[in-house]
C-alpha cells in the first residue's frame, strides 16, 4: 500500500477538503430568513435550499467515487473544487429562488469531491488504530467547522448581507485549491484501467451485499440528519419564536462546539477499552433516551431556550462519538475501493441528510415537533446499531 513522506503535513489538507462541503451547507443557515425575505418566497421554500445542496451531493458521491478510484484522488479534487468556485459565485449573484436551488445543488455536486477524497486519501495512508485516530480527527475538524461557520454566517450576514457568504465560500475554495495543487500528490497508485462501461459501478454492487458496511453507513447518516433537522430548524426557533437577533443566534455554534470537542475527548478515552460496536450502540441509547426526557420536560415545566441549547450539545457530543467509530469501522472492510466505500458513505449520509432537512421544511417553528423529530431519529439510530451488534456477535 501506497505510503508518504511526512503524512502530518497532508492532514490539514484533507482536513480542509473535508470541512468544506458540510460547512458550506451550514454557513449560510443563520441567513435563511433574511433570504426569504429578499427573494419573496416563504420559508419552506428557503430551507429546501439545503435539501437541493444535499441531492446535489448524493449523486456527487456516486460519479465522482469510482473516478477517484479509477482516474486519481487528486484530478477529482481538483476537477470539484473549480466547479464549486463557479456554482457558489451563481448562488451569490442568484435573482430568484430557483436560481440559488439550482446553484446550490451544483456546489453540493462539486463539494462532495472533497469529502470523499478525504476519506479515501486517508484510508490510502493509514491503516489499524491510525485509521481509527484519522477518523477521529476528521471527525472533530468536521463538527467544529461546521458548528462555528453558524456564527462565521451570522456575523458576515449581520454586516454584509448573505450574499457575501457565498463569495466568502469562494475565498475559501480558491485557497484550498491552491493547497491541493502545490502540496497534495496523489496517493492511488493501482487505478483501474479496464473501460468505464464495463466496470465502472460495479463494486457497488459488492457494497450493498455487505449488511455490516450499510448499517454502518445508515447509523452515521442518521446522525448527520439529525443535525441538519436542527440547523433547518433551529434559526426559525431562535431567532423567529425566542426573538433571539441573528448573532445571538450565531453564537450557538461556540455551544455546539464544546458538544463536539467532548465526544472527541470521551472517543479517545473509550477506544482503548470497549469494542467500537459497544461505543455506538450505547451512545444511540444514551442519546434516545435524552429524547424522551427532553419531550417530557417540554409538557412538564415552563420551557427555556437553554433546555434546547443542552439538548442538542448532548447530542452533538453523543453524535461525534457514533460517527467516529461507525466511520473507522466501515473504512477497514474495503481498503482497494476506497474510494467507492467513501462514496456509499457519503451517499448514504447525504440521503439521510435530506431527509433530516426535508422533514424539518413541514415542521412548525416548535422546540417540540424538534425534539419529536430528532427522538425518532435517535430511535431509528439504536434500532440499527442494535442489529449491528447482534449481527456480529452472531
Amino acid at each position: 500500500m501506497h505510503r508518504l513522506n511526512h503524512q502530518l503535513l497532508f492532514i490539514p489538507i484533507l482536513c480542509s477538503l473535508a470541512t468544506l462541503a458540510l460547512s458550506a451547507a451550514s454557513i449560510y443557515l443563520p441567513s435563511l430568513p433574511s433570504i426569504g425575505l429578499t427573494l419573496g418566497v416563504e420559508k419552506g421554500f428557503v430551507q429546501w435550499t439545503l435539501t437541493t445542496f444535499f441531492v446535489g451531493s448524493f449523486f456527487g458521491s456516486l460519479v465522482l467515487g469510482p473516478l477517484s478510484d479509477r482516474l486519481g484522488r487528486v484530478i477529482v479534487v481538483k476537477l470539484g473544487l473549480l466547479v464549486f468556485i463557479a456554482a457558489s459565485y451563481m448562488c451569490a449573484v442568484s435573482q430568484s429562488i430557483f436560481d440559488l436551488e439550482y446553484g446550490r445543488f451544483v456546489q453540493g455536486f462539486a463539494a462532495s469531491a472533497g469529502l470523499l477524497a478525504s476519506r479515501a486519501i486517508g484510508r490510502d495512508l493509514f491503516e489499524g488504530v491510525n485509521l481509527t485516530r484519522f477518523s477521529a480527527l476528521l471527525i472533530l475538524v468536521i463538527s467544529l467547522s461546521r458548528n462555528l461557520a453558524i456564527p462565521l454566517g451570522g456575523i458576515i450576514d449581520h454586516y454584509f448581507g448573505w450574499r457575501v457568504i457565498f463569495y466568502f465560500l469562494i475565498y475559501i475554495a480558491i485557497a484550498i485549491l491552491i493547497l491541493v495543487w502545490l502540496w497534495l500528490p496523489e496517493t492511488r497508485i493501482n487505478t483501474d484501467k479496464a473501460p468505464v462501461p464495463v466496470s465502472f459501478f460495479s463494486h457497488y454492487s459488492v457494497l450493498f451485499k455487505t449488511p455490516y458496511f450499510i448499517m454502518l453507513c445508515c447509523i452515521m447518516g442518521i446522525q448527520l440528519a439529525i443535525f441538519y433537522c436542527y440547523l433547518s430548524l433551529s434559526p426559525f426557533i431562535f431567532i423567529t419564536l425566542f426573538e433571539w437577533p441573528t448573532t445571538e443566534y450565531a453564537y450557538l455554534g461556540f455551544v455546539n462546539a464544546t458538544g463536539t470537542l467532548l465526544g472527541f475527548f470521551l472517543t479517545q478515552f473509550f477506544a482503548n477499552r470497549y469494542s467500537q460496536l459497544n461505543v455506538i450502540f450505547t451512545s444511540c441509547l444514551l442519546y434516545f433516551l435524552i429524547s424522551v426526557v427532553y419531550i417530557g420536560t417540554y409538557f412538564y415545566i415552563p420551557f427555556k431556550p437553554y433546555v434546547l441549547i443542552l439538548f442538542c450539545t448532548f447530542f452533538f457530543c453523543t453524535s461525534t462519538i457514533i460517527i467516529s467509530n461507525a466511520m473507522a469501522a466501515s473504512l477497514q472492510i474495503f481498503p482497494h475501493i476506497a474510494g467507492n466505500a467513501a462514496a456509499i458513505m457519503n451517499a448514504v449520509q447525504f440521503s439521510l441528510a435530506i431527509l433530516g432537512s426535508g422533514i424539518s421544511s413541514y415542521l412548525p417553528n416548535s422546540p417540540l415537533a424538534l425534539g419529536t423529530a430528532i427522538g425518532g431519529l435517535s430511535l431509528a439510530s439504536l434500532i440499527i446499531a442494535f442489529y449491528v451488534k447482534k449481527h456480529a456477535s452472531c
